[in-house]
């Protein structure tokens, strides 16, 4: 069975972040290192941290202000975003172990009919 991943990796990153902010280890208007370094420090590409600051952004987390870079806005939105992620890992892990039962559901359907199949012919013969 393939890896699937509950959330992006763009995702993953801003979910590492806002957990760092609830913890307190970047403090309300601390201002944060730029994409480029972010990106070195998580090893992502810059487009994933972009991504990844800019979700937080959409959430209240973070401020982006042109020019002066981006300074954490909220921890307690950033405990918001949390819970609010570790819902939707939770809610697709579930999906994932839903659609795993289903495809293994048909599998055993596509034998037992095999199975008959065969009961059949040998009755009919």
């Amino acid at each position: 069975m393939e890896e699937r991943n509950a959330i992006t990796q763009y995702e993953q990153l801003a979910l590492l972040i806002a957990k760092k902010i609830a913890k307190g280890q970047f403090k309300e208007h601390e201002k944060l290192n730029p994409i480029p370094k972010i990106g070195d420090e998580y090893s992502v590409s810059r487009e994933t941290a972009r991504k990844g600051l800019k979700l937080l952004e959409s959430h209240g987390v973070l401020d982006f202000k042109h020019g002066s870079g981006v300074t954490v806005a909220s921890s307690a939105n950033a405990e918001r975003f949390i819970n609010l992620y570790q819902n939707i890992v939770a809610f697709t892990e579930i999906q994932h172990k839903i659609s795993d039962s289903i495809e293994e559901q048909k599998s055993y359907l596509g034998e037992l009919s095999s199975l008959y199949s065969h009961l059949i012919d040998e009755t009919n013969e």
